[in-house]
């Protein structure tokens, strides 16, 4: 990642102050491993920052904002009136400005957050995303055009047809010693098994050492399967598969869905979690307003739970399905959309239980969270939703600017 530093000043008695002002922010981006230049309009860089150096400068952020692509971000100093001219650049920018302060009392960890967000971008360039199968056929929604994927974040899609990777599965030997040492691991932590035995788990296993091999000869960054396409011909299902592959970081999405995998993929980045994606099984609302919301998916990433017990996949009563109990904590609901993937859903909410309901997939949670109900009901991106543990919210609305995404989350 390139940044260009942009200082603004008064007038060119000002430039000893511009030097040291550049040359503090060049050291602290050094130190994050981040190449920065004082800026030239000869050169390209990812994003420009505007070192606010005094006052009496918002006319020279004027000559220069058309030639910048937002995001618009400024780190003000505490001396010289330089705060006073940051808030009026950004109120001529109605608030759209990200606004740092910098000084020897400042924390600096907002800062690094922000850079970490604009890190996403590069580390998203030029990787690839497998597809085995299609979009499960009820993603009327949700089956981006391949090139529009590659447009918007630089990823790739490769397909793999299902017919092929089924073949891949049935050459494993359930003795095989990965499945083996994955099976004696797992029987380690699960605290149940619920209607399924030993060669149950293997089987599945075998969808996960197939993946495994697959992922690695194919150098995909990401994956999604259509997963409902295996279950008859192995006599299971990809749940425990995709739980694996996605608690060890590689994404692994369900059904084929394209933009819930890039979801992932994004709050991986962000977080270093492994995010869990699911159905909006249920709203419960007062009003407008949303109280109570149920997530529910037949994976989870083991990595991410307390403990789980071990059953059938919910909607056939075949192969292996997860039943996960989280923590009761702050988290954040996200989702990517829209048929040229340029609108984002996001908001804040918190794990209030997990439920046991037989009549929807296994693993549940109850999130509360203020949001309007109207997104869910009148204009959702679609059904899955990825949710995080940690709020990433000001991450997000960076990440949106970067991306060009559309923000649909609402107070």
């Amino acid at each position: 990642m390139k940044i260009g530093l942009f200082p603004l000043s008064s007038g060119s008695d000002k430039k000893d102050l511009e030097l040291k002002f550049i040359s503090d922010i060049k050291n602290f981006l050094k130190d994050k491993n981040i190449e920065s230049f004082e800026y030239s309009d000869k050169e390209n860089y990812d994003f420009v920052f505007f070192l606010v150096v005094t006052g009496g400068s918002e006319k020279n952020f004027l000559k220069i904002k058309d030639n910048i692509k937002p995001p618009y971000i400024f780190i003000a100093n505490k001396y010289n009136n330089s705060l006073p001219a940051t808030i009026e650049i950004n109120a001529y920018l109605e608030g759209k400005g990200r606004v740092f302060l910098w000084d020897k009392k400042s924390e600096k960890k907002d800062l690094i957050r922000t850079l970490n967000a604009l890190k996403i971008k590069d580390e998203f360039k030029e990787k690839k995303l497998g597809l085995i199968g299609n979009p499960s056929h009820w993603l009327i929604s949700s089956t981006p055009d391949f090139n529009v994927v590659e447009e918007k974040f630089g990823i790739k899609v490769e397909s793999y047809p299902v017919e092929k990777f089924i073949e891949k599965v049935n050459e494993i030997s359930e003795n095989d010693e990965k499945i083996e040492k994955t099976l004696e691991e797992i029987k380690k932590k699960v605290t149940k098994l619920l209607n399924i035995d030993d060669n149950d788990i293997k089987r599945a296993l075998k969808v996960y050492v197939a993946l495994d091999r697959l992922i690695k000869e194919n150098e995909w960054d990401l994956i999604s399967m259509e997963c409902f396409k295996i279950i008859e011909p192995l006599n299971t299902t990809g749940c425990l598969a995709l739980s694996l592959l996605t608690s060890e970081g590689l994404i692994s999405g369900c059904e084929g869905d394209i933009p819930s995998t890039l979801t992932i993929y994004l709050m991986k980045k962000i977080s270093g979690k492994s995010p869990f994606m699911g159905n909006i099984a249920w709203i419960d609302r007062e009003g407008e307003k949303t109280l109570d919301l149920i997530l529910a998916h037949c994976t989870v990433p083991l990595s991410i739970v307390n403990n789980y017990l071990l059953t059938t996949h919910f909607e056939t009563g075949k192969g292996v399905g997860i039943k996960g109990f989280f923590n009761k904590e702050i988290g954040t609901l996200v989702r990517i959309g829209g048929k040229n993937l340029d609108k984002i859903y996001f908001s804040r909410c918190k794990i209030i239980d997990n439920l046991k309901d037989d009549n929807m997939c296994r693993t549940q949670i109850l999130l509360k969270t203020n949001k309007d109900s109207e997104y869910f009901l009148k204009k959702p991106l679609g059904n899955h939703h990825i949710f995080v543990q940690g709020d990433y919210q000001d991450e997000l609305k960076l990440i949106s600017e970067i991306f060009n995404l559309e923000p649909l989350s609402s107070s």
